[in-house]
């Protein structure tokens, strides 16, 4: 499977590192159920990749080929008026040696939500690096991403640091957008 990504980062297994901040549990996904706002933008997600891979998107085009989910964990600002979600993406070729993580981001305006694919983080997972053969599972996908994306959610004071999240809402993240929606 061909992907291009502007960063990777390689995830070869649950490694701690003593510097690293305590990793801090979310607020558990049967909790936040009547929240309407995670499922609905959860949904949102799954129908722009929809829409994407039905216009033949260019850096979409491989999720034909893809099981995939937009992962039920929601890392919303304070606000709740952006996040990061991730999409995770298990390759349904046998003899793959990857499956990913992809980085999505979200952004509302005027009541309206707008999901980001182009030039965010792509985790990549070696599936040889698994205990089980084939696939590496979505719950697996999800503990790495959710993994990932906290080290920089939670501030030292173990609140949600909005300036992580809010720092990827830019003027070239939009730009990239707009190019990725031209690429057909």
């Amino acid at each position: 499977m061909l992907v291009s990504v502007l960063f990777t980062s390689v995830l070869l297994g649950a490694c701690s590192n003593a510097n690293e901040k305590p990793q801090l549990p979310m607020v558990p996904i049967n909790q936040r159920s009547a929240d309407v706002r995670y499922s609905a933008l959860q949904k949102i997600a799954d129908q722009n990749i929809n829409k994407w891979i039905g216009d033949n998107i260019e850096e979409v085009r491989f999720l034909k080929e893809c099981t995939w989910k937009v992962d039920d964990e929601i890392f919303f600002n304070t606000r709740k008026d952006r996040a990061y979600l991730l999409l995770l993406i298990q390759d349904n070729d046998t003899s793959a040696a990857l499956d990913y993580v992809y980085v999505l981001y979200a952004a509302q305006n005027m009541s309206k939500w707008t999901i980001y694919f182009a030039g965010l983080p792509t985790f990549v997972i070696p599936r040889d690096r698994m205990p089980q053969v084939g696939k590496v599972a979505m719950g697996k996908l999800a503990e790495f991403g959710r993994q990932e994306i906290r080290k920089g959610y939670f501030g030292s004071n173990g609140q949600i640091d909005d300036k992580f999240v809010n720092a990827t809402f830019s003027e070239e993240l939009k730009a990239r957008h707009l190019e990725f929606l031209r690429k057909r």
